[in-house]
């Protein structure tokens, strides 16, 4: 491997890296809001752009499980466990929050 596919490569791992914190932090906002912690600016500029942040956190977490997937056998024993887990848990909220959003939209009326 070349000095600039070594580059291509660190600068994929690290867009994955802003990816998975890009998603922590959204998911836990939106638990903030859940619990109460956050007003309704917070709600309002989500449902607002909701379109936007639904795709962006599906590309997230697709490209977190297909970098999993992809480099698998590079990662240690407990690397790989961490990385799994963590794809398989933003996968589930991912999609928890998409089915509450679309039943928030039903029950307003939006759909």
């Amino acid at each position: 491997m070349n000095t600039k596919e070594a580059t291509g490569a660190n600068w994929n791992a690290r867009m994955i890296v802003i990816g998975m914190i890009m998603v922590v932090v959204y998911n836990i906002t939106y638990v903030a809001y859940r619990l109460g912690w956050l007003g309704e600016s917070y709600i309002k500029v989500i449902r607002e752009n909701l379109g936007l942040f639904t795709i962006l956190e599906f590309l997230a977490v697709v490209s977190m499980a297909i970098d999993v997937i992809l480099r698998w056998d590079l990662f240690s024993y407990w690397n790989k466990r961490i990385r799994l887990t963590i794809a398989i848990l933003f996968s589930m909220c991912f999609g928890v929050k998409l089915v509450a959003h679309i039943m928030a939209l039903y029950t307003e009326g939006g759909v």
